[in-house]
């Protein structure tokens, strides 16, 4: 394996004390030159009229490449030379100095004879430590004169770096910058960064394409009350853009149920759910979007007693919880913001018929008709995108797709893990429910579950 070592230092200059015989420079067959070093006929025996070698030309070729090999040891540096060729990433010292040379030059290279000091593209200075004693400080200076740098080179701070990046401590008054000061000035990285991407993240929602098909695909989950109460929000759903409006915005409105308040965030769950549904006319021809309660607003029962008769026209819950919701809802937002829109509710239940939701009851729903609403409850349709409890087709009716906001996060339906009603009749004694624990369920009509009524806004 090999050792790199430095080996020993010549003690004298090779050659100096050596008898030595000239040699030519051009090339020759019967004497040794630099070009031909020694020819043909020093192969030749003597007899055969070759010549033999001399003693003192051996010495001087010798003391050429030795003494070469001595200035090299003792650091010596190759002057430039006007007749010689010399390769990319040569050095050599001229007019005191240093230079590299950057591509092939000299008289027999294309770029011809260049000297050093005349063209860069072809020499390049190479600094010396003067160069270097002017361009940099030891460290003791610069802590003399700036504002010392937590990265800066164990040794030296460039003088350009140190008087773009910091401030003379004679300038600063010969302290730092007070942290309180600083703060009543200037920003924080932090609170910057969070303006561009509050500024970014609000750029994209107001730029994005317009129309309840467009929204119905993005998830908002912003606080746009003060944009309702400014009345943008209107003006873009009634203009059926829905522009900076999307499923999971929330209007926080305080509501009165039956004499009790109730602080609510009221979430965007869908956009035109119900555009040219209904009975009359051409159905739902205002844009709107569907609002519900973030989570239950409180908890009712069905019905006093574990009946379902009736369907859910029939129940307690539709005939008196739902209108005073209503007559809250109206209230709160203005009637000139709530709609009233046709809708189809079960109105019959046949008790000795088998539930297709769950086979191991008998009841189902076996009748609807078209009803005025204000708010109602929702259903599995509108919940889930699928029937899970609910007994028959009857419940189908005209709410026959999963809410966009539904859609888009499973918190949106479980959000504070609540039980809470769904208006499906599942048997004879059970209507649906969206379960705490997040699975579709059902629960006696008498139980008493979370109500979370949807109102059309717009």
């Amino acid at each position: 394996m090999a050792v790199f070592t430095e080996p020993e230092k010549f003690s004298v200059l090779p050659g100096s004390a050596a008898d030595t015989g000239k040699i030519q420079s051009e090339g020759s067959t019967l004497n040794p030159s630099l070009v031909n070093l020694f020819p043909a006929i020093y192969q030749l025996a003597l007899a055969a009229g070759g010549k033999a070698p001399e003693r003192t030309t051996f010495n001087e070729f010798l003391r050429l490449i030795l003494q070469r090999l001595y200035y090299i040891e003792r650091g010596g540096m190759w002057s430039y030379d006007a007749t010689a060729d010399y390769p990319a990433g040569a050095v050599v010292g001229y007019s005191g100095s240093l230079y590299l040379a950057l591509k092939d030059n000299g008289s027999g290279t294309d770029a011809g004879a260049v000297s050093p000091d005349a063209d860069g593209a072809v020499w390049q200075k190479l600094p010396t430590l003067t160069d270097v004693a002017k361009a940099f400080l030891l460290i003791s200076d610069a802590e003399a004169d700036y504002l010392k740098k937590t990265d800066a080179s164990d040794t030296y701070l460039s003088k350009s770096d140190a008087s773009a990046d910091y401030l003379k401590k004679s300038d600063a008054s010969g302290t730092y910058l007070s942290k309180s000061d600083a703060s009543d000035t200037y920003q924080t990285k932090a609170d910057l960064s969070s303006q561009i991407i509050t500024s970014v993240r609000s750029n994209w929602y107001a730029t994005y394409p317009d129309g309840a098909e467009a929204h119905n695909a993005m998830w908002g989950g912003r606080d746009i009350t003060a944009a309702f109460d400014a009345g943008t929000v209107s003006e873009h759903i009634a203009d059926g853009t829905f522009k900076d409006i999307f499923p999971g915005d929330y209007i926080t409105k305080q509501v009165t149920i039956s004499g009790t308040a109730y602080a609510i965030n009221w979430v965007v769950a869908d956009c035109d759910y119900w555009i040219n549904k209904g009975d009359q006319n051409n159905g739902m021809e205002t844009h709107h979007v569907v609002i519900v309660p973030q989570a239950p607003i409180f908890n009712a029962n069905m019905n006093n007693d574990n009946v379902t008769t009736g369907g859910y026209a029939g129940s307690r819950m539709y005939r008196e919880t739902i209108p005073a919701c209503a007559t809250g809802i109206v209230n709160a937002f203005g009637s000139s913001h709530i709609l009233t829109f046709r809708d189809s509710i079960v109105r019959a239940v046949n008790t000795s018929a088998i539930s297709s939701g769950a086979p191991m009851w008998t009841g189902a729903s076996s009748d609807w008709g078209w009803y005025d609403a204000q708010c109602n409850l929702m259903c599995e349709r509108m919940v889930y995108g699928m029937p899970a409890f609910s007994s028959s087709a009857w419940e189908a009716g005209v709410a026959t797709r999963q809410m966009s906001a539904f859609r888009l996060s499973e918190k949106a339906i479980n959000y504070n893990r609540s039980n809470w009603w769904l208006r499906d009749v599942v048997s004879s004694a059970h209507f649906a429910t969206v379960s705490g624990y997040g699975i579709a369920l059902a629960g006696y009509a008498s139980y008493s579950s979370g109500v979370r009524p949807f109102a059309l806004l717009r």
